[in-house]
């Protein structure tokens, strides 16, 4: 499964998986119906959706797949039943070599799995329209070996070798009187059942002339490793379906929780990316866009809309702390990432720019081994961003620039911003240079520029949507009182400590 060939893709997940904290997230909000244990799905899902598609055929492609698949409950009910094979397949396999009970039987038990996983291939997905096909034609090209023709005759001799008719009399009190015995017969439809006169040739040889004992035992031990060694290859073919068939399901699991708390969940549509040279495409829109990561969280997410915008506008967004402004940014980056990787998105409406590449960085942390200082490292972020995007990149930053002092910080921001659209990437920036912010609003020194500000309620507090322009104030008085740092405050928290330090005698 490890050396499986991987989809085509340009994103690099180092770009995107350590902000969007992709572990957890697969693990609380993809969950699967019927999955044979838990968390079946989340290494292969992650996996996925580290790598989009390169190509929009292939995202579409894969939404077709989801639409038919939450219309059809039979060809739902048939990929829970394959993902349920798969994994109990591969738990066999993994636990083989230190089985603790007859390890023919257990060979036995992967062989009787296995062919079941093959009919229902064949059987169950005969009426699906959209790539659910291949499943079909997979079972029923498997079916047509020869290798699959001796696992069934293999199977039916282990189960039916022969049939034998019996009689029994039974007394008032409900015990067996007599038993008689009607009649034998031989399974002489299993060409691998040998008939009297094989039989006692076989015995002759084994036997007499070389003097070896041989039962039935010894005969299906042969047969089994004979047809392990027939089926490994199509056995193989299916097990790498155990990555597809985890995420799909897990797709309909996210819409199915989402629903559950309240919110909506769609198949996103893309416009092509832009051209360095060429008109502007298609807008960017998302409505009632909420971020799944807060489920992680026990919060019910509000959502918001956003845009529609030009596919390579830069949107600064401002407004206070804990307004909501990293919190959207989270959301859109995964809109996109989910979108692409043609799962649903958490939007109940979503119109997206098919983007080549995708970069985010919501924190910019200090790590024991960074050579540069906090203003280095926030210049090796925005020279990181250029040599990474190309027309129609998303590229997501939070708090641009506030590594330095704020009259170097809003030079910095001015060269990102105004440079940016030289490549034509769709940008999404957060800032608390709420002055120059204003400035830019103002003076408009490239056209893409678009501003949205956290909306604010009667009582001065963020209704976590988004409405166009620049926030006037970070109601900094307002976070530091709910924190409990206003002068009053912590006045009141030394005078609580001193108190408490005298009555220790420090």
């Amino acid at each position: 499964m490890g050396e499986a060939p991987p989809t085509h893709t340009q994103w690099t997940a180092a770009d995107f998986d350590p902000q969007l904290f992709l572990t957890d997230l697969v693990r609380t909000c993809f969950p699967i119906r019927g999955a044979a244990s838990n968390g079946a799905g989340s290494e292969p899902l992650r996996a996925i959706l580290l790598r989009p598609p390169a190509n929009l055929a292939d995202t579409v492609f894969r939404q077709q797949i989801l639409r038919e698949l939450e219309t059809s409950p039979d060809l739902h009910d048939a990929l829970v039943r394959v993902h349920g094979l798969l994994c109990s397949l591969r738990a066999m396999l993994d636990e083989g070599h230190r089985a603790q009970y007859d390890t023919v039987q257990h060979k036995i038990d992967i062989l009787t799995s296995y062919a079941e996983l093959v009919d229902t291939l064949a059987g169950r997905f005969e009426s699906a329209q959209s790539g659910l096909q291949r499943l079909a034609r997979l079972g029923a090209a498997i079916q047509a070996t020869d290798g699959h023709t001796l696992l069934r005759r293999m199977l039916d001799y282990e189960g039916h070798v022969g049939t034998v008719d019996v009689r029994l009399r039974m007394g008032a009190d409900g015990r067996v009187r007599d038993l008689s015995l009607l009649a034998v017969r031989d399974n002489r439809d299993n060409p691998l059942v040998p008939s009297l006169l094989q039989r006692i040739v076989r015995w002759l040889q084994v036997v007499i002339l070389r003097g070896y004992r041989m039962g039935g035992r010894e005969v299906i031990v042969r047969l089994v490793g004979d047809v392990f060694s027939a089926v490994e290859p199509d056995l193989v073919r299916c097990l790498l379906l155990l990555g597809p068939a985890s995420f799909y399901l897990a797709g309909l699991g996210f819409r199915d929780l989402a629903r559950a708390k309240g919110l909506e969940v769609c198949l996103p549509t893309f416009a092509q990316a832009p051209r360095l040279d060429g008109d502007t495409g298609a807008p960017r829109t998302l409505r009632k866009l909420f971020n799944p990561l807060l489920l992680l969280q026990g919060i019910v997410p509000t959502p918001c809309d956003l845009g529609p915008t030009p596919c390579d506008s830069i949107t600064v967004l401002t407004g206070p702390n804990s307004g909501g402004k990293t919190r959207v940014l989270q959301a859109a980056a995964l809109a996109q990432l989910l979108g692409q990787a043609g799962l649903y998105v958490p939007a109940a409406e979503a119109h997206l720019v098919w983007a080549p590449t995708m970069v985010v960085s919501l924190a910019n942390e200090a790590t024991a081994a960074q050579r540069e200082g906090r203003l280095g490292a926030e210049l090796s972020r925005i020279r990181h961003v250029f040599e990474q995007i190309q027309p129609g990149s998303l590229v997501v930053l939070d708090e641009l620039c506030e590594g330095t002092n704020p009259s170097e910080g809003e030079a910095l921001f001015g060269l990102v911003t105004t440079l940016l659209p030289a490549l034509r990437p769709q940008v999404l920036v957060t800032t608390h240079f709420l002055d120059f912010a204003a400035r830019l609003c103002r003076d408009r020194p490239v056209p893409q520029l678009e501003f949205l500000q956290v909306e604010l309620g009667p009582d001065n507090l963020p209704t976590f949507q988004f409405v166009p322009g620049v926030a006037t104030t970070s109601l900094a008085r307002h976070v530091a009182q709910r924190v409990g740092v206003t002068r009053e405050q912590l006045e009141g928290l030394i005078a609580r400590r001193r108190h408490e330090l005298q009555r220790r005698g420090a």
